[in-house]
């Protein structure tokens, strides 16, 4: 028997490629580093809103009278809006006779003058005193024919109306108001 050449033993075999086993530690304390890091973040969170609620309950709820006083005045320029949009109306529905709508806007202005009188109450470190009156507008009408012939050339004034003027200040020109006074300080 030829033992040299014949009979030759086969190549080894590659092996399968392993694959390495990676170490758990890493990954656990990667999980213990995101666990503490979130109770962290937790715990600072907490600590400060304990911190303003606590400052909360400490400092007074007192509020400050300069923005009473500026509170005071937008409700007052609210009702100053509101009760002149009711007087165009008013004046409308007077216009189209509509007596249903007259006295529901009526009522309307009512309840502006009520709200006007009770801001002093609802503001009183902001306002002395408010009071509901008429303001009238001066309006000036144009020149009538006559007007121009005598050389008079002054706007006649809305409150240089005709004795047989209605004493209702609704049918003069001019608005509602609600004029508050107060320490502006």
């Amino acid at each position: 028997m030829n033992t040299q050449g014949s009979a030759a033993a086969p190549p080894p075999r590659p092996r399968p490629p392993t694959r390495r086993r990676r170490d758990a530690r890493g990954l656990a304390t990667l999980e213990w580093l995101l666990l503490v890091a979130a109770a962290g973040g937790f715990t600072a969170s907490m600590s400060a809103g304990l911190d303003h609620l606590i400052a909360d309950q400490i400092t007074p709820t007192q509020p400050d009278a300069r923005i009473a006083y500026v509170e005071s005045r937008l409700t007052a320029a609210r009702i100053n809006d509101r009760s002149a949009a009711a007087l165009a109306a008013l004046h409308s529905a007077r216009a189209d006779d509509a007596t249903d709508r007259i006295s529901a806007l009526e009522a309307q202005l009512d309840r502006f003058r009520h709200d006007c009188e009770n801001l002093a109450d609802a503001y009183p470190e902001a306002i002395r005193r408010a009071i509901w009156h008429w303001l009238p507008i001066p309006l000036a009408f144009p020149p009538t024919a006559h007007d121009s012939s005598v050389g008079n050339s002054a706007p006649a004034r809305a409150d240089e109306a005709d004795d047989d003027a209605a004493a209702d200040p609704t049918d003069v020109d001019g608005r509602w108001v609600c004029a508050v006074s107060g320490p502006a300080e």
